[in-house]
């Protein structure tokens, strides 16, 4: 059930001096018009209204998120990024070391400006070895790919532990001038 409220904002170092009555609040009389010190709020726990003329109280968003946090593991994600031209290189964009242990769940990439022929091919290692022991299944994408985007294969390893260090590696570059490589991997 949703309780309509309504939050009267002091001045800015006012002095709290007890309640205020319904009448003084919906501007004298009870006319139903909000003064402009006042703020519409609802307490209402599954925003089931979607009211775009009221906020919630911290109440309300505390209980929805918490009622729709999922439970799971907390997502990670990464990203390496080639702005500009890029060429086949290693350690592109540089490395990172895990702060916690995780899964990879997923792995993007993206290239803005396509060469004019073959493909990209980018590899992702753990601990200086590829995770992608099967090179057919690295994250490729050709140069005509129309939304310039790829949901790639998993690597063979898909487990992190605290203290590795992941790097990418551009393996292959389309040719002439490819720009702005992204690489995204997601993990839980």
């Amino acid at each position: 059930m949703a309780i309509d409220l309504i939050a009267k904002i002091a001045p800015k170092n006012a002095a709290f001096t007890g309640m205020v009555d319904a009448a003084q609040v919906l501007g004298g009389g009870g006319s139903g018009v909000l003064p402009d010190a006042c703020v519409p709020l609802l307490d209402e726990d599954d925003f089931a209204s979607d009211s775009a003329t009221k906020a919630p109280t911290q109440q309300s968003t505390k209980a929805y998120v918490l009622a729709h946090a999922g439970g799971g593991a907390a997502t990670f994600q990464h990203r390496w990024t080639a702005n500009g031209p890029f060429i086949a290189g290693t350690a592109v964009d540089g490395a990172f070391i895990s702060d916690t242990a995780f899964t990879i769940t997923a792995v993007w990439l993206y290239r803005g400006t396509a060469g004019n022929a073959s493909e990209t091919i980018v590899d992702i290692n753990k601990n200086g070895t590829t995770m992608y022991t099967t090179q057919a299944n690295r994250p490729t994408i050709v140069w005509n790919d129309a939304d310039k985007k790829v949901d790639c294969t998993l690597p063979d390893v898909v487990t992190i532990a605290a203290g590795d260090i992941i790097t990418m590696d551009i393996d292959q570059a389309e040719a002439t001038t490819p720009t702005d490589l992204i690489v995204v991997i997601q993990g839980a």
